[in-house]
């Protein structure tokens, strides 16, 4: 099990250096593991880990806001052990990329965009694709790569 494999590979073996500067360990994409109940599964596994005593650990779990693990990190199980992180920048920082690169593809693509009036594209859609990218620039970057392709 996940529970098994967490305490025998990584809380056992750091029991030994309770003394030292805790390791980070950084889960990246929990919410690309296979179904939701795997999701949790992770999550009560890492919380579990840490009783009976505590261990020189830190998590960093990078997901996309999905419902059911937000509602996790909301339950009791983590009240008061967990810290989350605004990624309202990464959004701003998203945005700002759009804009420059679709103002940039606009002056560039004269013959296609010489009809499309400017700024392009409208507020409402640069703010869905925004939302959309969940504040990841690869979801970004594909786009204005396919935008981009003359």
């Amino acid at each position: 099990s996940i529970e098994t494999q967490l305490r025998v590979l990584i809380s056992e073996p750091c029991c030994m250096h309770l003394n030292e500067n805790p390791l980070m360990i950084l889960i990246d994409g929990l919410d690309e593991c296979e179904g939701q109940d795997v999701h949790l599964e992770i999550l009560r596994a890492i919380r579990n880990s840490f009783t009976p005593h505590p261990l020189p650990l830190r998590f960093i779990i990078a997901s996309r806001p999905e419902a059911h693990i937000h509602e996790m990190f909301e339950s009791p199980l983590y009240d008061g052990v967990y810290r989350p992180f605004n990624l309202e920048q990464s959004f701003n920082d998203v945005q700002t990329y759009f804009q420059d690169e679709f103002a940039r593809i606009h002056r560039e693509h004269h013959q296609t965009m010489a009809m499309v009036p400017f700024p392009w594209p409208l507020p409402e859609v640069l703010h869905k694709l925004v939302w959309k990218s969940s504040g990841y620039f690869i979801y970004a970057s594909t786009i204005i790569k396919f935008v981009d392709d003359k």
